[in-house]
């Protein structure tokens, strides 16, 4: 009797989840979110003359200009390791995936995209009006959710430059106004906001 074994493409993960290990790169920066940081959720580094200048630390949510993209908060199973939270709480030391796939949340996205000019947008703070689907640091596909603000100066979303990010597949349809989808991306350059 043999054996037989199934390559197949592997199912859906969960946010913040590691798709590929081949090219990932993952740094460990401390949580500057008071809030928490969803694993799985987009995060900006704080620049080296804030306050805790001695540590690389980021935040979800942009509190002042010149963010840089740090990258994706990292899945790490039993980690919080308490059940009752489901996030890395402020001063956490956090793993964060610079470069690589992973699995995250992205608001408006019907389909997998193909073309190389589709544009990506980050939340950067939560919308006026709050959803599940509308929480700093989820990605955006399409455009820049303008109904939350009446222009740029108010909007929520920030764009980031075509070609940073590439949608691989999507998981089991949307749920609530996101949908799970394994992304490829590489932050490394560390693309600036202003």
């Amino acid at each position: 009797m043999g054996f037989r074994f199934n390559y197949g493409v592997p199912g859906a993960g969960v946010p913040g989840q590691v798709a590929d290990m081949g090219s990932c790169l993952v740094d460990t920066y401390l949580s500057a979110e008071s809030g928490g940081i969803e694993p799985g959720s987009f995060v900006f580094e704080i620049p080296d003359a804030s306050p805790l200048a001695q540590r690389r630390t980021v935040e979800r949510t942009i509190t002042s200009t010149g963010r840089k993209i740090a990258g994706v908060a990292l899945y790490v199973p039993g980690r919080p390791r308490e059940v009752s939270r489901a996030t890395w709480e402020q001063y956490d030391a956090v793993p964060i995936v610079r470069r690589g796939r992973i699995w995250v949340l992205c608001e408006n996205l019907s389909a997998t995209p193909e073309a190389a000019t589709d544009s990506f947008w980050i939340r950067k703070a939560a919308s006026p009006t709050p959803t599940a689907a509308k929480i700093a640091g989820n990605l955006r596909y399409g455009n820049g959710d303008l109904s939350d603000g009446a222009d740029a100066t108010t909007a929520t979303c920030v764009q980031i430059a075509t070609g940073n990010i590439r949608v691989i597949r999507t998981g089991a349809g949307a749920v609530s106004g996101v949908t799970l989808c394994e992304i490829e991306f590489d932050f490394t350059a560390k693309v600036a906001f202003a």
